[in-house]
């Protein structure tokens, strides 16, 4: 088997929805783009990928990657093609209160699944933090 081309970062862009319409968004989701990508759409093709690349940091974004129903599916099968890669969820966190599954996805996973949120509004950070409180709670 051929060695593998090595990638630091690869970033999956799986929906244009977002709930904000930041007028700075570097992914032009402020101009209401919408459309979700779901995972049996990308598999094979990703499957073929993960054959020639080793990567580090998986990277899940959009639009408001939790927005996407079809973000379990993203989460698992990307953990199964890079089994030893460290993925990432960029989140505005605003949706966190509605993907209860999403913290038995990070439990399963164990540190290897990671929420980063980037808040766009320092008002929200009081919320979200009383949100991912609530949330872990109820799944600890």
């Amino acid at each position: 088997m051929a060695e593998k081309y090595h990638l630091d970062k690869l970033e999956f862009y799986i929906t244009n929805v977002c709930n904000l319409t930041c007028s700075n968004c570097n992914r032009y989701n402020n101009f209401h783009f919408r459309g979700w990508a779901a995972w049996d759409n990308y598999a094979d093709n990703l499957r073929q990928w993960a054959e020639k690349i080793h990567v580090q940091k998986p990277v899940i974004l959009g639009g408001e990657p939790l927005l996407n129903p079809d973000l379990e599916h993203w989460i698992h099968g990307i953990a199964g093609l890079w089994p030893d890669a460290n993925i990432f969820i960029i989140t505005n966190g605003t949706q966190l209160k509605n993907r209860p599954d999403l913290f038995g996805i990070l439990k399963h996973y164990r540190g290897r699944v990671r929420i980063d949120i980037h808040r766009h509004n320092p008002g929200h950070w009081e919320t979200l933090q009383q949100d991912v409180e609530k949330i872990g709670r109820a799944h600890v």
